[in-house]
């Protein structure tokens, strides 16, 4: 059996792509990545989706080999030396070259041509000759998680042992939270949770709460969980929490800095070897990650535009993958959002030459024309009313467990509900024999760990 056989052995992957599709793309990752380095015992992401079965890093491992697939039909050595760079322990240079192979390859179809450039050409990662005859010259970036996206999450989860204790004192065994911060929490904003939950709780029935804290003006929301899921095992902690806040003021600094950035170096590098020429377009492609707004980023984009009008770049292009979950099919997908942001010179060039158009492919999962959004349901306590809660705009950590009990005779379910929910299955294998609880092939979180 071959290297690329093991690792497609038991692997979980979408009903669109089959055996031999897959086994394709595995052959480049062996192919490009080398057996040794493969087998090798590394902290790396690519080696962690290799390792890991569920369908979530089958897309990434397909993504990739497709990727490798296709630039390396144009140009073997570029793709050798992204190889060579993804392995490198610096996430930074990993991170850059695992865009630049993923993102190129998203340009490469038959309306256009790709060209990666060639070391010594600053500013400047891959040309791509549209239909029309136009040379977009793409400077490819990423706009990671943030210090103050980090903390915030590091800081709610290390919250969930105080939330698990007060609930297990008052005896609480089913239960939906949200919390909502206007500002990034400080400890004695955690403190102060901590402080009056457990009063919060002693009121808590099978009612919704709705407090605000005038303290700090913090939104809590409690609500009992059997209302949107039956038959839960009532001898495990079934919870549901969402913890938001807004956004820290940098965030639109630290995208607006790339944004400076690139055009700087259009300006002191690129146009100092070549001037521009008449049919030449200059773009910077972002990758925004998972949890980013997308919106925001499009409204600081824009504004960019507005207050820089002769600023050397045509145009923004955001692209942010995202993991969308169906519970009701027990499936999840990887959705595709390409957006650009044009300046209005570029604005105005389209409307004399309508032909000019950059097109999208990808390998696996759908492109959407709207972004993926967080949002969370809740009732009104006051007239019973289920309300979408839109919190795409806001730092989120979420998190779950629900177990759903399945008596014996009928078939269980374990499934992701959303992103870091997670519903197991309690079984009974027999009357007479305590229930054993069954978890699916799922993905810790959601994750993308090269996308």
């Amino acid at each position: 059996m071959t290297l690329e056989e093991k690792l497609l052995k038991r692997r979980k992957f979408s009903k669109k792509l089959t055996n031999d599709q897959l086994l394709s793309k595995l052959k480049q990752m062996v192919l490009f990545f080398t057996e040794d380095w493969i087998l090798s015992d590394r902290d790396h992401p690519v080696q962690a989706l290799l390792n890991r079965k569920d369908t979530l890093s089958t897309i990434e491992l397909f993504s990739l080999g497709d990727a490798l697939e296709h630039l390396s039909k144009i140009n073997p050595d570029w793709v050798k030396r992204k190889v060579s760079e993804i392995k490198d322990p610096d996430r930074n240079i990993r991170t850059g070259a695992l865009f630049e192979l993923t993102g190129l390859n998203f340009l490469t179809n038959k309306e256009q041509t790709v060209e990666p450039t060639q070391r010594g050409y600053p500013g400047v990662d891959g040309i791509i000759t549209l239909k029309s005859g136009y040379r977009l010259n793409l400077s490819m970036k990423n706009y990671g998680i943030s210090v103050h996206n980090s903390d915030f999450l590091a800081t709610s989860s290390s919250f969930l042992p105080s939330f698990t204790k007060i609930c297990s004192g008052k005896g609480i065994n089913f239960i939906k939270t949200a919390i909502d911060f206007p500002s990034i929490p400080k400890d004695q904003d955690w403190l102060l949770v901590e402080k009056f939950l457990p009063d919060i709780l002693d009121n808590f029935e099978q009612d919704a709460l709705f407090v605000h804290f005038t303290d700090n003006h913090m939104d809590l929301y409690v609500d009992d969980l059997r209302k949107e899921h039956k038959d839960l095992f009532p001898e495990k902690f079934n919870f549901q929490i969402t913890m938001s806040s807004v956004f820290h003021k940098n965030e639109k600094d630290n995208l607006l800095s790339k944004l400076s950035e690139a055009a700087d170096n259009l300006e002191k590098k690129v146009f100092k070897q070549k001037a521009p020429e008449e049919h030449d377009l200059y773009m910077i492609f972002i990758h925004l990650y998972q949890n980013a707004s997308c919106p925001k980023c499009v409204d600081w984009a824009e504004w960019y535009f507005t207050e820089f009008p002769d600023s050397p770049l045509d145009g923004i292009i955001f692209y942010q993958p995202s993991c969308v979950i169906d519970p009701a099919n027990n499936t999840s997908h990887l959705q595709h959002y390409f957006k650009i942001v044009e300046s209005g010179k570029f604005k105005a060039l389209k409307e004399k030459d309508p032909t000019i158009n950059v097109s999208f492919t990808i390998p696996v999962g759908i492109i959407s024309p709207e972004p993926a959004r967080w949002i969370i349901h809740a009732q009104n306590p006051s007239s019973g009313e289920i309300k979408q809660i839109d919190i795409t705009d806001r730092y989120v950590y979420q998190t779950g467990h629900l177990y759903e009990f399945t008596p014996f005779g009928q078939e269980g379910r374990s499934s992701k509900l959303s992103q870091g929910i997670f519903r197991h299955a309690v079984m009974e294998i027999r009357p007479d024999y305590p229930p054993c609880i069954y978890s699916g092939p799922f993905s810790a979180d959601d994750e993308l760990l090269i996308l």
